[in-house]
């Protein structure tokens, strides 16, 4: 990834602009740096509020708890998170060094390596709270832990090819390395096909199950109006899609990342805000 000696960035900048490292133009960093504090921070407040209602108030723990406790990232999503923007998420990749956009790689392909089973737990933890809530319904719950076990095959060979994305590896981060790389759009998109896919399993199962409910029509609408908050981590997720495509066709990519991370800090916060609406 050697630098031109036209330009000080990562790559050319457009006819007409002249790059300046030390005070770039038109950063979404702030914009990224507010949504991931602003989500990691409400994400731990429901997180630690359910913590304590589990262990002080109904002392009672459940699976999906365990399940929760040990995947909680959002400490380590801001550890990952900081070095990220440091080394140029947010900026254009003109005004970014040839050096921090070779770092700025290497912690994303960390970032991406970690997310994949962050985000397969952390449905999990909802796939198990909707088969707790729909247990008298022995098929229902026979077809979710089948859906689980699909989707863990499914995350295992999509974090095994995230992991050997590049032979060698350093060809990922390092343009100067001779490697061979695979199909990343192809991977990226179906990793959040399967989302998408999830999301929408999440959102639509409960509904009928809890039609068919001998429950007041209010506690109906109101438990289908709580699991309905999904349907805004379904929509975030197709757009996260849309910015999966864009962003692996993009020459200016450290710009771009700044919103498809945002996206995936806000699917974290919704999926929270399903997790712990109420106690």
């Amino acid at each position: 990834m050697a630098s031109n000696v036209s330009y000080p960035g990562g790559i050319p900048p457009p006819p007409g602009l002249i790059p300046d490292l030390e005070r770039p133009y038109g950063s979404r960093q702030q914009f990224a740096l507010g949504i991931a504090i602003t989500c990691i921070g409400l994400a731990s407040l429901f997180f630690f509020t359910r913590l304590y209602v589990r262990l002080r108030i109904t002392r009672a723990m459940l699976v999906e708890d365990g399940v929760k406790i040990a995947i909680h990232d959002n400490l380590e999503s801001m550890l990952i998170f900081l070095p990220v923007v440091h080394y140029g998420m947010g900026l254009h990749a003109w005004d970014v060094s040839p050096k921090s956009l070779s770092h700025h790689l290497q912690w994303l392909y960390i970032a991406s390596t970690i997310y994949c089973p962050a985000a397969f737990f952390t449905k999990v933890s909802l796939l198990l709270l909707i088969a707790r809530v729909f247990t008298v319904r022995r098929g229902i719950s026979t077809a979710i832990y089948i859906f689980i076990g699909t989707l863990f095959i499914a995350y295992i060979i999509i974090e095994v090819l995230k992991i050997i994305i590049c032979i060698p590896i350093q060809a990922f981060w390092n343009r100067s390395v001779d490697g061979k790389c695979f199909n990343q759009p192809t991977l990226f998109v179906a990793d959040t096909s399967i989302a998408i896919l999830t999301d929408v399993v999440i959102l639509l199962a409960p509904i009928p199950l809890t039609w068919s409910m001998r429950l007041p029509f209010k506690k109906k609408i109101k438990i289908i109006s709580i699991m309905g908050i999904g349907g805004i981590a379904v929509g975030i997720t197709i757009w996260r899609v849309v910015l999966v495509v864009e962003y692996l066709h993009a020459t200016d990519a450290t710009w771009w990342i700044a919103l498809l991370i945002s996206t995936a800090y806000g699917i974290n916060y919704w999926a929270n805000m399903l997790m712990h609406p109420s106690h």
